[in-house]
């Protein structure tokens, strides 16, 4: 279908709800613009002028308009939230958490209905209106520079009084309520950054077996992990498999640097270095089962894992891929100029100002 809008640059993104594509783009002006298609009708729900992506969730769709930021409702577009952009300091897992500065307190809305805060607490930490905080630890924690919170309650989380803000002090990640890591990023004097890694028991508020430390960061660390598998993973020069039970090295193999992309799917780990190549290995034990030079996942934004099949693209084709096997089940050709995502459950093609979907 054509977009409501001719453009130089578009990408799809998930809408929160499955059906319906967020298509994000910039005219040959550099004026933004975003468009909700549903793909089984492939008509336009809604477009919203001068604007610009940021999220996505079940509840909504949080998007940017100058120094303000919409919640709209993913079929509709009608807008269930807005305020200032500065005070949106995270957006995930159902909710809105948001600060007031003139009385210095954290507001946490639940997105399907925002205009209430189901919890308040004290302080107004800095965010960043352009990449809001997400919650960890399966939706259940929420991390602000003041420490670590139930996201459900708002009460101090049992570990992660000492959280911060990369590049500098402590952060927290993990997949699941107890399954944690903490990452303490370190400034030195020569301006090079460092970064120590270790398992963290978020009920005793103590790490579990020894410290990894990494060398010079040019970013923030790389870090991935799933809810049910045996380790979780840090990236760079190295990619190290590090024990969920023990916190130990389990092993380690070439990475692609820091500038890379990775996501899991099926207990296999793929990363792609940037610039070319793709690999895929077994998360339990470290070995390549497969690698290409040529093909490249189909976002650098999601999974590659799109209802059991493994979608990549050379440029000109979409390829399907079994998996397990990584036989090819299948092959389509790519509408010029176009670019390949898997969004709202999926997967579409955007270029030349039109949307295209693979029908199932």
């Amino acid at each position: 279908m054509g977009l409501a809008t001719a453009t130089s640059s578009s990408t799809a993104w998930s809408s929160g709800v499955d059906g319906v594509v967020i298509v994000d783009r910039y005219d040959d002006a550099g004026v933004p613009s975003v468009e909700a298609v549903d793909v089984t009708s492939m008509k336009s729900l809604w477009t919203q002028t001068k604007t610009s992506f940021v999220r996505s969730d079940a509840g909504g769709v949080l998007l940017a308009q100058g120094a303000t930021n919409l919640l709209v409702d993913q079929r509709t577009g009608n807008v269930t939230w807005q305020g200032p952009a500065d005070t949106v300091l995270g957006f995930d897992a159902g909710y809105l958490v948001t600060v007031d500065k003139a009385s210095n307190t954290t507001c946490a809305r639940k997105t399907t209905s925002p205009s209430d805060c189901v919890w308040k607490s004290p302080g107004a930490p800095e965010g960043n209106p352009n990449y809001p905080q997400r919650a960890f630890g399966g939706g259940s924690w929420f991390q602000t520079s003041a420490g670590v919170v139930d996201l459900a309650t708002g009460a101090p989380a049992p570990f992660g009084a000492d959280a911060s803000s990369p590049p500098a002090g402590a952060v927290y990640d993990g997949p699941s309520r107890d399954r944690i890591i903490r990452i303490e990023y370190n400034n030195h004097d020569n301006g090079m950054v460092t970064a120590t890694v270790q398992r963290w028991d978020a009920s005793k508020n103590t790490g579990i077996g020894p410290v990894f430390t990494t060398g010079g960061l040019s970013g923030e660390l790389i870090v991935s992990f799933d809810a049910t598998g045996p380790n979780y993973f840090i990236y760079g020069s190295t990619i190290h498999a590090m024990s969920w039970q023990t916190g130990r090295q389990q092993w380690q193999t070439p990475g692609g640097g820091s500038d890379c992309w990775t996501t899991m799917a099926g207990g296999v780990l793929f990363f792609r270095i940037a610039g070319g190549g793709i690999s895929a290995i077994d998360a339990a034990s470290g070995k390549t089962i497969w690698h290409s030079e040529t093909l490249q996942p189909v976002s650098l934004w999601s999974s590659t894992d799109t209802g059991g099949i493994a979608y990549f693209t050379d440029s000109t084709k979409l390829l399907a891929l079994n998996p397990t096997t990584f036989t090819q089940v299948a092959s389509y050709d790519l509408p010029p100029e176009t670019t390949a995502y898997f969004a709202g459950g999926r997967v579409v093609a955007v270029g030349n100002g039109s949307l295209y979907v693979l029908q199932p």
